[in-house]
C-alpha cells in the first residue's frame, strides 16, 4: 500500500507506522497476507476521524471501526502498552477527548446489537477505553 498523499489523494501520518509494524498471516489456503497492528489501526482511524469525522462519533465509520476493535480484542490494553510511545501518546490524547464528546457513549451503544448482554459489553468496552487513556508508569 502506498503511504504518500500524492498517490492516495489523502494522507494519514500513521500509514508508514502501519506498514512498518504489519505482520504476515498465513491463510488456510496458503496465501500470506499482511495484517496491520490493531493499536496502529486505531491510530489510523482516530487520525481519519479528526480529518473527516465532523466531530460526530455517532455517524462515523472510523469510530465504529475503533469501537469494533476495542470490543473484539480483550488483550488490547496489553497490546497498547507494547506500541511505540508516539502511537500511545496520540491515541491516549485522541481518546481522552473523544470519550467526553457528546454522542460518544451513544455511538458505543449504537454499535452493539440489542441483546441481553449488550449492557455488559458496553461496560467492558468503556472500561477498555478508560484503561487505554490512563498513563501507566
Amino acid at each position: 500500500m502506498p503511504t504518500e498523499e500524492r498517490l492516495l489523494g489523502f494522507s494519514n501520518r500513521w500509514y508508514p507506522e502501519a506498514i512498518r509494524t504489519a505482520h504476515s498471516l498465513a491463510l488456510p489456503s496458503g496465501t500470506s497476507v499482511r495484517i496491520i497492528d490493531p493499536v496502529v489501526f486505531i491510530a489510523t482511524k482516530l487520525e481519519a476521524f479528526s480529518q473527516r469525522g465532523n466531530n460526530d462519533p455517532i455517524g462515523s465509520r472510523d469510530i465504529e471501526d475503533v469501537i469494533s476493535v476495542v470490543d473484539g480484542r480483550p488483550d488490547l490494553p496489553k497490546d497498547f502498552q507494547s506500541a511505540a510511545a508516539s502511537v500511545q501518546s496520540f491515541i491516549r490524547q485522541a481518546l481522552t477527548i473523544l470519550i467526553t464528546t457528546v454522542g460518544f457513549r451513544n455511538a458505543v451503544l449504537g454499535y452493539l446489537p440489542h441483546s441481553p448482554t449488550a449492557q455488559q459489553r458496553y461496560t467492558t468496552i468503556m472500561q477498555r477505553f478508560q484503561t487505554i487513556t490512563q498513563e501507566h508508569q
